[in-house]
């Protein structure tokens, strides 16, 4: 039961509360990058190399968040790790509750398998697209 229940969080937080915040270029580079399997796009971690060990060390890969910021321009992995900590702040507050709703979605990221977290996050990013699309043309 707990399964479903979080599943069903993470497409709340992400729909609700992260996908409307990023840019169409970000949304894109997550998509590809769960397409290809892309290796920087992670998992277990923010950013890679970890801003605690390196803050200004070019950010190489990371977390679903952080790899739709590095879409947008080379960013330290400082630079990277405050964007997600804003982005969360953000997404929290689109939801109209705690930061822990918001957590569901990289929780989920961090957690289920790397095959079936790309899958349906691919078809996330592609239904957000598909939307503004439909927007646009309306």
């Amino acid at each position: 039961m707990e399964g479903a229940w979080s599943k069903d969080l993470w497409r709340l937080a992400w729909r609700e509360g992260y996908a409307p915040l990023l840019e169409e270029k970000s949304l894109g580079a997550v998509l590809r990058a769960c397409r290809q399997g892309d290796p920087r796009l992670v998992q277990g971690a923010t950013s890679v190399p970890p801003a605690s060990l390196s803050e200004k060390a070019p950010c190489e890969a990371g977390c679903a968040l952080v790899f739709a910021r590095l879409a947008l321009g080379p960013a330290t992995a400082r630079e990277a790790e405050d964007w997600f900590a804003g982005l969360v702040s953000k997404a929290s507050a689109r939801l109209a509750r705690s930061a822990a709703c918001a957590g569901d979605f990289t929780e989920w990221v961090d957690t289920v398998p790397r095959d079936e977290m790309l899958s349906a996050l691919a078809l996330e990013c592609e239904a957000e697209l598909a939307k503004r699309r439909k927007e646009v043309a309306a």
